[in-house]
């Protein structure tokens, strides 16, 4: 299991645009890419985002988690 200093989470529903904006902007900071990690939680979307997140676990230079539930709000 990898270490990192700092995990993002980002809970989400349906924001599947806005959420692959965040993913790139990651992707373009300065803190080294193998010291942090990223994890979406996606709360049932139904608007594509885990199809979006799926493409960017290919290209992402950091390490990339996607989870999903059932829709059960905050």
């Amino acid at each position: 299991m990898e270490k990192f200093d700092i995990s993002v989470i980002i809970p989400s529903y349906n924001r599947a645009d806005m959420l692959v904006k965040v993913l790139e902007l990651l992707s373009r900071q300065t803190y080294p890419r193998d010291r942090f990690e990223v994890i979406v939680s996606d709360d049932g979307s139904r608007d594509g985002t885990e199809d979006a997140v799926k493409r960017m676990q290919l290209r992402a230079p950091y390490s990339l988690t996607y989870l999903k539930q059932r829709n059960a709000g905050p």
